[in-house]
Parts: structure tokens; C-alpha cells; sequence
């Protein structure tokens, strides 16, 4: 404990310098948004890179679960297809007629936090792959959020779970 109070005493004038640093940067990004923008981005970058390589060893651990889901996902698509009277006839024309052209881009979550008010997912493409801001996230069981901020190989995603989130939606 001596030698805490010690080095505090001996580097004082640089911790003080580093604390003055923080504080100055943390006003500069908080005010204005370039600067927001760019540490943003940077984060996303530095994260990104992080948790691609933490989710990948959770997804070796958790094949086994993945697997079935997706043995469960073919089984009822298939009871789909073959439940069809005309099975030649896969999609229905006025069905692929009310949907738009949609640019469907895969993706992997590689970073999902759930336990906080403002819930957040970081996934492995960004503006490389085409990911723009404001674009729908979603997966085989629904929407997944918005995408809000976007790196050249990750993007941030605001979760629906997310208190801020404004999601609209319209059913026809």
C-alpha cells in the first residue's frame, strides 16, 4: 500500500497530465460529431477485430446447437415444399410481386449484448459488403435491429431489445 502512495507521489505530475488528456478528449468527441464519428468508426474497427475472434471460439464450442437448429430449419422447409400442390411452382408470382428489390447481404453477429437498456450487435460486414446506416437486420426468425454506424469490414446494430430503438414497420 506504501509503495502505491509512493509511485503516486513520484509520477503525480503525469498522472495529472494523462487525467487532463482524458477529460480534454472526452469533451472534444462528446461535442462534436466529426470527431464522434471518427472514434466511433475506430472502435468499431478495433472491436470488431476482437469479437470476430471471440465468436469464433464460441461458435466452434457451439456447433452442436447450430447444427440442430439448422436440421430443424430444413425440416420445416421441406415439409413446406413438399406439402405444395403444384411443387414445380416454388414461388408464387403475386407473393414475389408485393416484395421490392432487396439486396440481401449474410452476415455473421459476431458481438450481442442483451443484458443492458441500450443493446447493441456488432457484425462482420461493413461498407465493403455494401452495409449502409439505416439498414434492416434480420435472420430466420425475425427483425433483429437497425443497422446505425458502419466500418469498412464491421457495423454497429441497434438491437430491437434497444430502449432508443424507433423501428416502423407496416404490415400489408
Amino acid at each position: 500500500m506504501q509503495q502505491i502512495f509512493i509511485f503516486i507521489i513520484k509520477n503525480s505530475t503525469r498522472l495529472l497530465f494523462l487525467l487532463l488528456l482524458v477529460i480534454s478528449l472526452s469533451l472534444t468527441i462528446q461535442s462534436h460529431s466529426y470527431h464522434r464519428s471518427k472514434v466511433i468508426n475506430s472502435a468499431n474497427f478495433v472491436t470488431g477485430g476482437v469479437y470476430e475472434r471471440i465468436n469464433s471460439v464460441n461458435e466452434y464450442l457451439n456447433l452442436k446447437t447450430e447444427n440442430e437448429g439448422l436440421a430443424n430449419e430444413n425440416a420445416r422447409l421441406k415439409s413446406l415444399l413438399y406439402n405444395r400442390k403444384d411443387t414445380t411452382k416454388i414461388i408464387d408470382k403475386e407473393l414475389l410481386s408485393s416484395f421490392g428489390n432487396y439486396k440481401v447481404i449474410q452476415s455473421k453477429i459476431i458481438n450481442n449484448s442483451y443484458n443492458v437498456h441500450e443493446n447493441f450487435l456488432t457484425i462482420n460486414s461493413g461498407s465493403a459488403k455494401g452495409v449502409k446506416s439505416d439498414m434492416g437486420v434480420v435472420n430466420s426468425k425475425g427483425i433483429i435491429g437497425i443497422v446505425e454506424n458502419t466500418s469498412k469490414n464491421y457495423a454497429t446494430v441497434i438491437s430491437i431489445l434497444n430502449i432508443k430503438s424507433q423501428i416502423n414497420a407496416k404490415i400489408k
